[in-house]
């Protein structure tokens, strides 16, 4: 694990931990409104049946939006303050790690994840998504974005570069290690907006041939 990954973890855990009640504003300060708006704009066109995963729900705020929008949804997070912050909300949530999912096999229909940390590369969370999906499943991850326009846009920008890295400023030729399983192919999309560009991690699982 390279240096900033562990920075980047040890910051998590505490804005997941003691300074929870920073992890919005912290989100905010460094993205501006696109921190907010591109996560609920993953939460749209999900299936209206079926069970949809949120994995990594935090405070449970993407997770209440699609509690709307579909039949069904479930939220893990390991940090046991922000589960509590998400039942407040109303949300069906499990404090859980992502690499034990304890859902049955092939329970999910559609998975969404926001501003995931450095776990998302673990490849024992991908075989634990791709033992809870269907065929067919699509998985949605908002790996973060640039922010190059907007109030305070040149700072925003140079502080994200400081924090994930200076490739975290241009996302053109970006690929990142470690996401996607053999069942369950994707690509990172860049997808222009208000603020910048918003980056994806999209794919669909396949069947079990």
């Amino acid at each position: 694990m390279s240096i900033r990954s562990r920075i980047l973890n040890r910051l998590f855990g505490f804005l997941y931990g003691p300074l929870v009640f920073l992890h919005e504003p912290a989100g905010t300060c460094l993205f501006g409104p696109s921190w907010a708006r591109r996560r609920d704009a993953i939460g749209r066109g999900m299936p209206p049946d079926g069970l949809v995963l949120d994995v990594g729900c935090g405070s449970g705020i993407l997770l209440s939006g699609l509690s709307g929008r579909t039949n069904g949804a479930v939220g893990i997070d390991p940090s046991q303050t922000m589960t509590r912050r998400a039942h407040a909300r109303g949300c069906r949530v499990v404090q859980a790690s992502a690499a034990s999912i304890p859902l049955a096999n092939s329970a999910v229909s559609a998975v969404v994840c926001s501003y995931p940390g450095p776990w998302i590369r673990d490849q024992q969370v991908w075989s634990e998504l791709d033992r809870v999906t269907v065929p067919g499943a699509r998985i949605t991850i908002l790996l973060g974005g640039t922010v190059t326009r907007g109030r305070f846009s040149m700072v925003r920008s140079k502080l994200i570069a400081l924090l994930y890295g200076p490739e975290a400023s241009s996302h053109r030729e970006l690929k990142i290690e470690g996401l996607g399983h053999v069942r369950i192919p994707g690509r990172i999309n860049c997808v222009d907006d208000e603020w910048g560009q918003s980056i994806l991690w999209s794919g669909i699982r396949a069947d079990n041939s």
